[in-house]
Formats: C-alpha cells, structure tokens, sequence
C-alpha cells in the first residue's frame, strides 16, 4: 500500500512519465496531469459511488481482458457523470490472480485497466486517468475459491 501511495505522489510530481517500471512489480502508463485540481471533490466521489456502488470494481473473467456486459454500463455512466469535469483523477489499477506467471500477470493487469480507460476516453481525457497495474501483487483474496476477486480493475478517484 504503501508502494501505490507513493507512486501517485511521485506520479502527481512529475511532468511527464510515460511507461516505466517500478519496484519491478507495479507498471504504470501516465500522462501528465494539466487540469487544475481543487480539494473539495466529494460531489465527483459521489458520482463514481452511485455509478459503481460494488466499490468500483470491475472484475473480469479468466485470462481475460473483455469488460462484461454489465460493467460496460456502469463505466459509460462513471464517463458520462465526469464527462465536463476537471477536478478530479481516475486511478485504474489492474489486477490478476496467482495463477500464472508473474510477468504474465503483471501485463494482463495492464490490460485490464487499459480495457476500463479505452471506454473512459470515449467522454473523458486522457489526463485525467493513471493506469497501474500490480498484477497479482496485492490480492484481494489468497482463497484459492475466490481467485475470481482479484481478476479486477478497481477505479479509484483521487483530488
């Protein structure tokens, strides 16, 4: 945790990032951020909650990086509520189960979130999303019957 939080200081640092690797285990595609930011943007996290009222998550089948039908819905409507807006940021971290190698998952991670930011950008900027992917670095669950949990892009949005 305490890796994510200082790679989005570090992030908010810096001008112009584009794909590195830190740690070895978090990969992340960033653009530089030019839109003012404000402190006070619960009425945006109000927004996301209703659109993604699981904890914006969106989890994915196996091996796979195909949003579900019943997520697409929720994603168009994040992009549809923040659509306009400049005081805000979305974090897309990716994730992956343990099965699997670990470069592997660390690239399907990455492919997740990046599947969530394509249908971001059809109503949002590019700068206004940081794409990180752990791959199976930070399960939500080490029970073998609930793998199916950690198969996310969890959408967290940041002042």
């Amino acid at each position: 945790m305490k890796r994510v939080v200082f790679v989005c200081a570090a992030l908010m640092l810096s001008v112009g990032c584009s794909k590195s690797v830190v740690n070895e285990d978090v990969v992340i595609d960033d653009v530089p951020v030019n839109t003012p930011v404000v402190e006070d943007f619960s009425d945006a996290i109000d927004i996301v909650e209703k659109a993604l009222p699981d904890g914006y998550t969106v989890h994915f089948d196996f091996d796979s990086y195909n949003i579900r039908p019943v997520d697409l819905g929720r994603i168009h409507r994040i992009a549809s509520d923040l659509s306009g807006r400049y005081d805000y940021r979305l974090e897309l971290l990716g994730g992956a189960c343990p099965i699997g190698e670990e470069e592997y998952n660390i690239n399907l991670g990455k492919l997740r979130a990046e599947a969530v930011a394509d249908v971001l950008l059809e109503k949002l900027p590019p700068e206004a999303m940081v794409i990180i992917s752990v791959g199976e670095r930070h399960l939500v669950s080490e029970d073998p019957a609930e793998y199916e949990k950690n198969r996310r892009c969890e959408i967290t949005i940041k002042g």
